[in-house]
């Protein structure tokens, strides 16, 4: 599993929008499986992996999803679960201003 991001945030934005991240299916679905994922590493260091999907995710990958980064990897459970889309924006600008 990848869990380094591949798109970096270079260009200057007021705040993050959910259009700024690139998803594509995740690479350990299965066949049949729907499972979306978009990483993003800012350039001060911090990084962030957004994941979601049908069955083995915390999140369907259209409304909820789970995150994984630079901050929650410190913590008990190393992932936030079921996050709107707007908690992961917000999650994404307190990364970036970090």
């Amino acid at each position: 599993m990848r869990i380094f991001p591949k798109h970096n945030m270079k260009r200057k934005v007021k705040s993050i929008k959910w259009e700024h991240l690139k998803f594509e299916k995740h690479p350990n679905a299965k066949e049949n499986e729907f499972a979306v994922c978009a990483s993003i590493r800012f350039d001060n260091g911090e990084w962030c992996s957004i994941i979601g999907g049908d069955k083995s995710y915390y999140g369907d990958g259209v409304v909820t999803f789970e995150i994984y980064s630079s901050s929650t990897c410190k913590t008990y459970r190393q992932i936030k679960t079921f996050l709107t889309r707007k908690q992961v924006l917000r999650h994404l600008n307190y990364l970036r201003n970090k």
